[in-house]
This record gives structure tokens, sequence and C-alpha cells, in this order.
């Protein structure tokens, strides 16, 4: 997701850089260690000051960043970051040595860390989800010890303490998690088994339901996927998922560049939406359940009639490059998209504020936003504010991230 380097030695460092980072982090994760925050290092954008309604409130981690997560009060945020060790070889190169991740819970209101769970060595956190009622999040998360390498599970947090209430094994990736919208059923979906790896690569996801309130499986789905080219964006089985806000559907990411529509709780396929060219990052329901948003790899956020299963319009996010994070405002009356840089060379990301009714944009411009790519991006539950997750490439597999907390208007205004 970063990375670069200064003319030839420029360009040389870049490059070594973003293979590192693109290697060691896949399609979309970035790094983080948990030190107390720091004060800001963007010059455009300070740390929000009262009175200074024209300026995001910075959440700063030493450590890029990927997935964050409000709470349903919008008094919380959870946020994921990730750091690298590295060690020389028998050559004295410096090579990867792993991964290491952190959880932290946030205080909006004050920009603070309330709990924080500490660096945990070779763990890799792959997704999270708050449960509708605020008090449990669910965290996918991949174990590469030596003692444990590759075991899947997910982790069911108390929100306020930071304590693990439950454990739930996974035969496979957990990339991606979901509650329900009374939040009795936990969905976790990845990979299951191995990807199978012929002239005609093909792979096994499942998706695995969890009564939380009887604690048990309640049923599990599998989807043999014909995959149009191997690669790293295949490895994970799918890359999300998302109920509709009835509950009665289950909208899977798979693999095989294609979306499915499942009918909750038998698991039947309802629809397949038509397959893409690339593959498909995020999911998003609009409020009413009407419309659903795939953001895709080939920089394109499409918007899907959830009854038909038609593609109702193309929305050119980001050129050339993929859309990672799709949201709707809570209203639906606003769209967002983020994903990496546009130009060449640069460690830059693409916001748009799309307006529902005509599908206009609102491309939030590079002066106004952090340095590095966008990784996420989400509304608060009264959608008065927007978190933007970013990291920053600052040495050969260093990274640092940020969450800049906007006021949605401030935001809209500087899109002007």
């Amino acid at each position: 997701m970063l990375t670069t380097k200064m003319k030839i030695a420029t360009a040389l460092f870049l490059a070594v850089a973003a293979s590192c980072y693109l290697g060691v982090l896949g399609v979309r994760m970035t790094l983080g260690q948990d030190p107390n925050p720091t004060t800001s290092t963007r010059a455009e954008a300070p740390a929000n000051k009262d009175g200074d309604v024209h300026r995001p409130k910075v959440l700063q981690l030493d450590g890029s960043n990927a997935p964050i997560a409000w709470s349903p009060d919008g008094k919380q945020l959870a946020s994921v970051s990730f750091t690298v060790d590295m060690k020389e070889d028998g050559e004295k190169r410096k090579v990867y040595a792993g991964m290491n991740s952190t959880l932290k819970f946030w205080d909006v209101a004050k920009g603070e860390v309330r709990v924080s769970l500490g660096e945990e060595k070779r763990v890799r956190i792959t997704s999270l989800a708050f449960a509708p009622d605020g008090k449990t999040l669910a965290v996918g998360v991949e174990v590469r010890t030596a003692q444990d390498a590759g075991r899947h599970e997910v982790r069911l947090f108390d929100a306020q303490t930071g304590a693990i209430r439950k454990t739930i094994p996974h035969p496979g990736t957990a990339k991606a998690v979901a509650f329900s919208a009374d939040g009795n059923i936990l969905a976790i979906g990845g990979q299951y088994g191995q990807q199978i790896l012929t002239p005609s690569p093909r792979m096994l996801r499942t998706v695995r339901l969890w009564d939380l309130s009887k604690g048990k499986l309640l049923s599990e789905f599998k989807q043999e996927s014909q995959l149009k080219q191997q690669g790293p964006h295949s490895l994970e089985g799918l890359h999300a998922l998302a109920f509709s806000p009835d509950g009665r559907l289950l909208a899977t990411a798979d693999a095989d560049h294609t979306v499915r529509l499942l009918d909750m709780p038998a698991g039947q396929i309802f629809k397949a939406l038509e397959r893409q060219e690339g593959a498909i990052f995020a999911l998003c329901f609009s409020p009413d359940g009407k419309l659903l948003i795939t953001g895709n790899a080939d920089g394109t956020a499409k918007v899907w009639d959830v009854s038909s299963g038609k593609l109702q319009r193309t929305l050119q996010a980001n050129k050339d490059k993929p859309v990672w994070s799709v949201d709707f405002s809570p209203d639906g009356k606003l769209l967002a998209t983020a994903g990496p840089q546009t130009e060449p060379q640069k460690r830059d990301g693409q916001v748009v504020l799309w307006d529902t009714q005509s599908w206009e944009p609102r491309r939030i411009p590079r002066r106004v936003l952090s340095d590095g790519w966008v990784d996420a991006v989400a509304f608060s539950p009264d959608g008065k504010t927007v978190a933007i997750s970013s990291t920053h490439i600052t040495g050969l597999c260093e990274t640092i991230g940020q969450v800049d907390l906007w006021r949605v208007a401030d935001l809209m205004g500087a899109g002007e």
C-alpha cells in the first residue's frame, strides 16, 4: 500500500521499499506499534483545537494503520496498526522477519487512547466489527508464531475493558467479519483449506454463521470459485462481507471477482452479480437496503440494485488504482470512497464524497488530506463525522499511520 524513494537513488529506494511493503502485507495490510499518541507531523491539518472548525482531530499512531470501526454510539473508534520486524541474513541484508499487530480503543471526544492491548508479536489482525449493542468487538486474527503458524480465529473482545470474552476457531482465513442487525449472528468469511494451483486455479471459500446467544455454529456455506488468475488478491478466499440492514441477505466479495447475495439464514444464493475483471475489496449496503456498493481493483465503485442484481451505474472513484473502502452516511445522502494514490511515485490517497441523488462527485483535494495512502473511510453513526485512515512511509518497511476525524461539513467545504 505504501512505499517509494529519490531520482536514481530515490527511485531505487522507492522500488525496494514498495516491494518490501507490498510483498509483506499483500493487498492492503499496513503496520503499527503501541506508543502513546504523539503530535501529528502533518503540516496542512494539525490536531483539532477548540473553535478550530476547519481542521480534523488527529489520532496519531507509530506504525501504519488499516482497519477502523466506529462503536454504534459513536463514542469509540477501534483501530488496528501493524509493524514489521527485520533481521539480517547471512550477507547482512535486511530481510523480513515477521508482522506484529496492535489493537486500540479510542475515546473520540478526547482524541485519546482509552484501551490499548499492546503489540502482539507475529499476529496479523485481518478484520474487525462492533456488535450492534457496542459491547463486543469481533476481531479476525491469524497467528504466525513458530508454535501456531497459520492458526486462524476470531476473538470477541469486551469493548469496555479489552478483555477477550470468547475465541472462535476458524478453519481458514478470517478475512472478514460482520454482525447481523440484531447482533445474534456473527458471520466469518475467508479461504477454506488451500488454494488449488492448476492452470485453472480454484479456491474454496467458506462463510460460517455463529449463533452468539447459544454459542454454537449455526451453519456453514462453501463456494468453490474458479479464479481468473493467481495472485495475492486470491489468497484470502474473499475480501469482504456485509449484512443487509434487515438482515435477510449477506453479501460476499469472493476471490473469483464475483459478489454473491446469500439469503439468511438458509445461505442459498439469492443472486450472483455480474463477474468483474478484477478483485472486489469492499462492500456496503445503502441504509434502506436497496443498493449495494462495491469497491473494485480497477478504481471504480459500482452501484448495484439489490432486488434485480443489475448494475445501475459505475463511479470512477480512483484512476487505475483500487477502491479499498466504501461507506454510506447514515441518512444515505452521501457515499464515501477511498483508495491509494493516482499518480506514479507519489504516496497519496484519494477520497471522494458522492451525492447519492445526482451521483456528482466531490473530490477532496490532496492539500486537505494527510500525506500517505488512504486505507479506510467510515462515517460516524450520527453522520456528522467521517474517519479517514492513512499510512505514511518513513523508511524501508517503516511506516506511521493516523486517523483523521473530519466534520463532514468541513470536509465537504474543503472539496469545493
